[in-house]
């Protein structure tokens, strides 16, 4: 599978979400309820199960695994998933 890995065209949101991103995992920001995460490296795989939200992945790619479905999403992508 080609996971995309990084978009040009994300460079400016990029740039505005890095200083936010301090050190890996999630980050607070001045808004309530609003976190960044960040990960530099590969996370292995495993179980999670987020509370409803909105994400966007700036940079990078993720692989969700759903039965025996393998979704992939990143920047300039989207997965609506109920």
């Amino acid at each position: 599978m080609l996971l995309t890995r990084h978009l040009d065209a994300n460079a400016a949101l990029v740039s505005l979400i890095e200083p936010l991103a301090t050190r890996d995992g999630f980050n607070q920001t001045a808004l309530p309820g609003v976190q960044v995460l960040r990960a530099s490296c590969d996370v292995a795989r495993g179980p999670h199960i987020y509370e409803p939200s909105l994400m966007i992945i700036a940079q990078g790619s993720k692989l969700a695994y759903l039965g025996p479905r393998t979704l992939e999403y990143g920047a300039g992508h989207y997965l609506i998933q109920a």
